[in-house]
């Protein structure tokens, strides 16, 4: 498998639904090729994305159906964490997009959800900062910026 999504007949019914949000997707994506999901509010496009991040159906519960591989991965019988470093969401809203209320905590919590310890965190929030010229920025809101 050459895709870095693929996904084969993917169907998924939230818990307590009555009708399914995503229904038989089939999509194949190669590396290094962008796409964009577009439609109607309801159409299934944030559920999808779920499914290739993982969240789904290993946050998310209800009936899931067919095969997804994102990055070489299948998404439904490997652990959430080995996705978390390669797949990630962006959203429409920036501001429902972070999680934190500081620049240097925002930074550090994608190395904390992957579990590495302190001193890496610290190692690359800096790395991060000097990188981009932001230094003077770490210990700003992110709603001030």
């Amino acid at each position: 498998m050459t895709a870095e999504v693929y996904s084969n007949n993917v169907s998924f019914t939230y818990d307590h639904a009555n009708e399914p949000a995503v229904i038989n997707t089939m999509l194949s994506i190669p590396n290094g090729q962008c796409v964009v999901l577009c439609g109607a509010s309801g159409c299934g496009k944030t559920t999808y994305s779920r499914i290739v991040n993982g969240l789904i159906p290993q946050f998310f519960h209800g009936g899931f159906n067919g095969e997804q591989h994102t990055c070489g991965i299948d998404t439904a019988a490997e652990p959430i964490d080995k996705l978390t470093p390669l797949v990630g969401s962006v959203f429409q809203n920036p501001k429902t997009q972070y999680f934190n209320a500081k620049v240097i905590d925002e930074l550090a919590f994608p190395a904390e959800n992957m579990g590495l310890p302190p001193e890496d965190i610290n190692h690359r929030i800096m790395e991060t900062a000097q990188r981009f010229d932001i230094e003077s920025l770490l210990d700003r809101s992110i709603f001030h910026l």
